[in-house]
């Protein structure tokens, strides 16, 4: 009887429950030896020559491409969005540290290493916008195209009505518009910050590339092809859908819409013009053919 009552459901429980305390042992062994590493790690990132990357967008922008297309250089290393938050430039440990645990690489052999942000909860202070080391790709995309596109990734993944995901999908556009212009006043140094949009990415490619190198100096020509890594389409590093698996730039993929009041669509086309407007006179935009950054 005592060997049969270890399949009662009871018995199956405690089976259950005495096999996750070796599981959060192990969690809260990993969180704390990562942050003990990230500690050790603080006196080279105030001090390392390594530079650093981030691309600051907002969800759907085409930030994932970006990276993928970013780290096919041998100067830049990363694998897209760490969700570190960086209050002090010692924090900038937790970007070295990231990069490492995810890459398999050492990011002190790099001359770049890439983090990129786009969700307006995500900290980055004055801090480090101001450290001299750091370097910023502001990438903004139309608002129709980027709410539709939002709203589909919440469909697919939350549990929320179409309303709720299109409520969601505008405060978090026209927010982090906002955030990105404040971002850019911070920062206030035109040579460390360069502007380029979605529309300039996949219409302009090699302008959009030739802009990118010679910013960052880069010694090898970016390609429109790129390699899979571990994390990519991976759910909360960047873009989950399969399009991200294809190691290309895809032209092809057929562009989403959403219906909007007429003067909905006028607002959101003017956050979208007033801070490209505000973003071209404080960093660096080059010349591409379509100079005036509409909205339409």
């Amino acid at each position: 009887m005592a060997l049969h009552s270890a399949t009662t459901p009871e018995g199956d429980g405690l089976s259950r429950r005495s096999k996750t305390w070796p599981q959060k042992l192990r969690r809260e062994f990993g969180r704390l030896l990562a942050q003990s590493n990230t500690l050790t790690m603080r006196p080279r990132a105030l001090t390392t020559h390594t530079q650093f990357l981030f691309v600051l967008g907002h969800m759907r922008s085409g930030s994932t491409l970006l990276c993928h297309l970013l780290c096919n250089s041998s100067e830049i290393v990363g694998f897209g969005e760490t969700h570190n938050n960086y209050r002090r430039r010692s924090d900038l440990a937790k970007l070295l540290m990231s990069v490492g645990k995810y890459t398999g690489k050492n990011p002190m052999d790099y001359r770049y290493v890439l983090d990129k942000i786009v969700g307006a909860q995500h900290v980055i202070n004055a801090a480090v916008l101001t450290d001299r080391r750091t370097r910023y790709v502001f990438l903004i995309r139309e608002p129709i195209a980027s709410v539709a596109s939002i709203v589909a990734m919440r469909r697919q993944f939350n549990d929320e009505s179409p309303d709720q995901s299109l409520e969601f999908a505008i405060e978090h556009y026209t927010g982090r518009l906002a955030q990105l212009e404040q971002f850019a006043h911070t920062i206030d140094d035109p040579q460390r910050c360069l502007l380029v949009t979605h529309r300039q990415l996949l219409g302009e490619t090699q302008a959009a590339f030739r802009a990118l190198e010679t910013f960052l100096g880069l010694n090898t020509r970016m390609r429109e092809d790129y390699a899979i890594m571990p994390t990519t389409g991976q759910p909360g590093i960047g873009d989950p859908s399969p399009n991200i698996r294809l190691g290309k730039i895809d032209r092809s993929l057929p562009r989403k819409y959403v219906a909007l009041p007429g003067k909905l669509q006028q607002h959101l086309d003017q956050c979208y013009v007033t801070c490209a407007e505000k973003l071209r006179e404080m960093v660096q935009t080059p010349d591409f053919r379509t100079t005036y950054l509409r909205a339409a």
